[in-house]
């Protein structure tokens, strides 16, 4: 992985594993954060592809949401570093965020609470692998 970049390799955009993510993957809540995620076999291209999603109910506003998810982008782009120990061992993960929180917060407060769901979710995936 490249550090600094988010290339068109490491977004979920298949339809299909999104829906398996949301039926079988297994879940992990750290607010503002629900990830879901899943053990991946298929060869792909990163060793971590991620998705990103903001409630149409919670925020009507496309604007809002794209702002969000803009924020959770940026945050994930500085610090996938972390995921590095994983992809050292061949392991591959798919993951999809959700933000779950009614009120639109601060790039620095997403940044802080995204750091700490992805070190819970690396730490559960060890515990499960």
């Amino acid at each position: 992985m490249k550090k600094f970049t988010f290339k068109k390799a490491e977004r979920l955009t298949s339809q299909r594993k999104i829906g398996q993510l949301l039926e079988s993957g297994r879940t992990h809540t750290t607010y503002p954060f629900r990830i879901y995620w899943m053990s991946e076999s298929e060869k792909s291209q990163s060793p971590v592809q991620v998705a990103f999603s903001v409630s149409k109910k919670r925020f009507k506003k496309a604007v809002v949401r794209n702002l969000i998810k803009r924020r959770i982008r940026e945050a994930y782009r500085k610090h996938k570093e972390l995921f590095e120990p994983l992809s050292a061992k061949g392991k591959k993960l798919s993951i999809l965020l959700v933000y779950i929180s009614d009120e639109v917060l601060s790039y620095s407060m997403i940044k802080e609470k995204l750091i700490i769901a992805l070190q819970q979710l690396i730490t559960h995936h060890e515990k499960s692998a």
